[in-house]
């Protein structure tokens, strides 16, 4: 610059030399001179030029003519040109690169016009060929930047590398490219395609020696496959197979050959090179042949996702296509992020532009550059920095002139520029023109990505290595299948396979132990508590049969328990098979029974004092019992069990009951199902309609609890696979099912014989609340719903057309409810019960006392006396009688008529005044029960 304006003075003062000027003129007219050159563009003022060649195919129409869409081809191309000419306008504008040199951009279109919308079906190689020749030839290209597409861009690479001009290329991967044997002089900023290494370097921390490849049939996944087979076989890794999958393959969507010859290699870890679609497809049938999972590794150049959202993995895999990726380990570049510092910076600096030229500087939907306009830009920035080194030690380089340029210009001109890039910190060339950059191993977090796409890669890296694979840095913990951080044998140490099984001695088979000691525990306080009871109060204890079932049947449940654990046998499966349908048929057909008892007192407005008989039982267990014992027995003999060896993999196998007449054992299951299952709802069905009394609630609440359990119990088996589930879980629901069955049957006893409220005093008169139990001594504080009154025990005849009956010894009861009285009569030796609503004659009695006596003169047949008729019913008088009709009390209806006999006329009259009203018995007898009441409230 200051040269220039000395020769521009100088040449105004010569042709001002022969003229008169005043010093003044003079002297403004050199100053204006001098500002004038000051004023010249900085272009106008360097000496060298350069052209740069831009091929692009700038003919290509993949939507439209006028389409600027930047997720097109063309919309890229235009996104493409515009940063790479914004890096040379920053060079030329730059005083430190090139400052003596105008960079001239040159722009070729490489694309036949003439294909303009087939770009599918053509690759314009040839076009582009001759727009490479003509560059060079015609217009002194020294360097070049673009094409878009890798297979045009191996014809423009393979001609500009015959006359040695630098290509840089920023869209390219394929790995074809990298070959500098065809490609001497292009370079890319892409990442390299040279992976082998890496996989190798993450081998030999994990100590793996076995491995197999899986490799697609196209160029790039080719090229990769062969890299890693090259890097591996320099090491001690051992190859099992190589698999190339055909296009054939890949269309038909049969992998079946491959597979298995994978499934009898034994390989634990698998590397697959190939394309999203590919890998996905591959992925996925390796799951469903069972080659995937806790014990394989799989990793890959792509991560195997197909589609645009979650949904469309899932509905093309399965529902279970994002959890199954858990685990997968895959490469990726470990490039600038967006919310970078440089990223950021460029992003600003072209949403600027955008606000000026939208159509030259488009923008993504989200704000972001286009794909590839970082890289365009790094690929420029880096070709004129290069040059530019080239030059300082070159300064008498002519760059017009090709044979100059081609000469001294090289591949390793470019290699380290330490030009500080928009893709990666530090831009690096390695030898095979590839742009290097560190590498991160991904391990797919399943829950990350499972409910968003946008989490897609959001993964996290558990690694890293330096770009020469020589450093391994550990950021995190892997994530294997199924969450393990630990990677599994790679198959070189012999495996032993497992039996899956409650081993014992083990933390779960001492689980199962220490509740079968509870629940035996428990079944023998139960059958003590009972026995204490029935000492004290053998009128209010239960049926001895009852408890006797109920007590036998949770022993059978509780033994059972045990038989979980350990190896499943003959004897194992046979005991299974009818020990616990056994004891639910023993519990819950005593339950059952005591059940429809109830049901019956209360449908008929009494209920019976001794509750259960014992006939009751046999009636409702019996039965049951037997078809168990006949169904354990017919599987047994006819089905013949035998003991089926099940593998789940080559790692785990287990043992379980199999027959070799599955029919018939099938259908011998599903009778004990179908048996117990009737027993189980009919209990239900009873405790629910009986569920307003007070003591059924809890009893109801356990029926439909058994019922639930025992369908878990057999559905269980059905849901999962795992062997070890449905054991655990049914010896669960089996102690929770009898050791509840035994709180709430033996409860109330226990409880009483805790506070010592069983007395052989309070058993002749007593007030008690209805319930299955006849023992309760619970009351409310408001009117019991049913009272009984315990009148002792009596001889009692009906009269039928013949005459008296036959005199039966029995326990009677009155029995008030809601306004009714009934006077019931309980045989002690057949426990049969008749009942008689006296409820008429009662209130009669108490207002027409005085007409009772006077009929009472008149005496009925067989020397009773008979009462008046009053509605439905008269009353008895006592005058007149003899000392053996002071042991009778005669009761007549228009329905029937009842004769009690006592054994001392004071019990008599006792009875007499309790169903006639005389006024001081009647007193007396509410006091009584007053006082009772009182007692039982305490």
């Amino acid at each position: 610059m200051p040269c220039a304006s000395t020769q521009s003075v100088r040449a105004l003062q010569q042709s001002l030399a022969g003229r008169l000027l005043t010093s003044f003129t003079t002297a403004f007219v050199i100053c204006a001179a001098v500002l004038l050159s000051v004023s010249l563009p900085a272009n106008a003022a360097k000496q060298n030029n350069i052209n740069i060649g831009f091929f692009l195919p700038y003919e290509l129409k993949d939507s439209n003519s006028t389409t600027t869409d930047p997720t097109s081809i063309s919309g890229n191309v235009i996104a493409n040109d515009a940063a790479a000419e914004l890096a040379v306008q920053d060079v030329n504008s730059n005083p430190n690169v090139l400052s003596n040199t105008n960079v001239n951009i040159l722009r070729f279109n490489n694309w036949d016009p003439k294909f303009a919308t087939q770009y599918t079906l053509v690759d314009s190689g040839g076009y582009s060929s001759v727009a490479a020749i003509k560059a060079v030839t015609l217009n002194n290209t020294a360097i070049a930047f673009g094409d878009y597409f890798s297979n045009t861009t191996s014809f423009t690479a393979e001609i500009l590398s015959y006359y040695k001009v630098p290509f840089c290329g920023s869209t390219q991967d394929d790995p074809g490219l990298s070959d500098k044997s065809n490609f001497g002089s292009f370079f890319r900023t892409q990442p390299a395609s040279a992976v082998g290494a890496y996989f190798v370097r993450l081998f030999s921390v994990w100590n793996v020696t076995r491995v197999s490849i899986i490799v697609g049939s196209d160029t790039f996944s080719s090229s990769y496959g062969d890299d890693i087979s090259l890097a591996i076989s320099t090491t001690n890794i051992s190859v099992i197979s190589k698999l190339i999958i055909t296009p054939e393959m890949q269309n038909a969507r049969d992998y079946s050959y491959p597979l298995g010859v994978l499934d009898l290699s034994d390989t634990r870890y698998f590397i697959i090179a190939a394309g999203g679609n590919l890998t996905a497809d591959f992925y996925y049938a390796a799951r469903d042949r069972g080659l995937t999972g806790s014990t394989y590794v799989w990793l890959g150049t792509s991560l195997p996702y197909v589609g645009t959202s979650l949904d469309d993995q899932r509905n093309r895999y399965g529902g279970s296509a994002i959890d199954d990726l858990q685990g997968y380990i895959y490469l990726k570049n470990n490039m600038l992020a967006r919310n970078s510092k440089p990223v950021t910076e460029f992003t600003q600096r072209w949403t600027k532009l955008n606000a000026v030229n939208a159509n030259k500087y488009p923008l993504l939907s989200d704000g972001s550059v286009p794909k590839y306009a970082r890289a365009s830009y790094d690929c420029v920035n880096v070709l004129l920095n290069g040059v530019d080194q080239v030059l300082a030690k070159n300064p008498s380089l002519d760059l017009l002139n090709i044979t100059q340029t081609s000469s001294t210009l090289s591949l390793a001109s470019f290699a380290k520029t330490g030009v500080a890039g928009y893709t990666v910190s530090t831009i690096t060339i390695s030898d095979s023109g590839d742009m290097i950059t560190p590498m991160l191993f991904i391990s797919v977090n399943n829950s990350v990505m499972a409910t968003d796409i946008s989490m897609i890669d959001q993964t996290y890296a558990f690694a890293m290595t330096d770009p020469s694979a020589k450093t391994f840095s550990v950021l995190a913990a892997p994530v294997f299948s199924g969450g393990g951080a630990i990677p599994p044998n790679d198959g070189s140490t012999p495996i032993v396979p497992t039996e899956r099984i409650i081993e014992d001695p083990s933390a779960l088979s001492i689980l199962l132990f220490a509740l079968e000691i509870i629940g035996l525990v428990m079944s023998g306080l139960s059958a003590i508590i009972y026995g204490l009871e029935l000492t004290l109060r053998k009128k209010s204890a239960a049926t001895p049969l009852f408890a006797l079932c109920v007590v036998a049947g949770t022993v059978l449940v509780f033994v059972s328990i045990k038989l979980w654990a350990g190896r499943e046998s003959e004897a194992t499966c046979q005991v299974q098979r009818f020990l616990l349908p056994a004891g639910f048929a023993l519990v819950y057909g005593a339950i059952f029974a005591r059940l429809f008892h109830l049901s019956r007192c209360l449908e008929n407005q009494f209920e019976r004092a001794r509750g259960v008989g014992g006939a009751w039982v046999i009636a409702a267990v019996g039965p049951p019992l037997v078809l168990n014992l006949i169904f354990a027995i017919v599987w047994s003999k006819k089905a013949q069990p035998y003991m089926e060896l099940v593998n789940i993999s080559k790692f785990e196998y287990f043992y379980r009951c199999n027959t070799l007449d599955e029919q018939t054992g099938n259908a011998m299951t599903y009778a004990f199902y179908a048996l117990d299952g009737v027993i189980g709802l009919a209990c239900v069905y009873l405790s629910h309609s009986l569920k307003k009394e007070h003591e059924v609630k809890m009893l109801d609440v356990l029926c439909k609890i058994a019922v639930l359990a025992g369908i878990t119990i057999i559905v269980i088996p059905f849901l999962s696979p795992n062997t070890m589930l449905p054991r655990i879980l049914r010896a669960l629901f089996s102690f929770a099912i009898a050791f509840g069955t035994l709180l709430v049957i033996f409860i109330p006893s226990m409880i009483h014989v805790a506070f010592g409220e069983l007395s052989k005093e309070k058993e002749d008169m007593q007030i008690i609340k209805s319930g299955i139990r006849s023992d309760h001594t619970f009351a409310s504080t408001d009117a019991p719903i049913l009272e009984v009154l315990s009148l002792g025990v009596v001889f009692f005849q009906t009269r039928g057309i013949l005459g008296w009956s036959e005199a039966k010894k029995a326990d009677m009861i009155l029995h008030r409810r809601r306004g009714q009285t009934t006077i019931t009569f309980s045989e002690i030796s057949s426990y049969a019960v008749q009942a008689f609503n006296i409820t008429n004659l009662i209130l009669e009695a108490s207002s027409t006392m005085s007409a009772s006596a006077g009929a009472a003169s008149n005496p009925g047949a067989e020397g009773d006396v008979l009462g008046g008729d009053g509605g439905e019913g008269g009353a008895v008088g006592g005058q007149g009688r003899n000392p053996e009709s002071d042991r009778e009390v005669v009761v007549t209806t228009k329905h029937f008529s009842v004769k009690i006999t006592t054994s001392a006329p004071e019990h008599a009259a006792e009875i007499r005044a309790l169903l006639f009203g005389s006024p001081e018995d009647a007193t007396e007898s509410k006091q009584s029960a007053a006082k009772n009441k009182s007692q039982v409230k305490k």
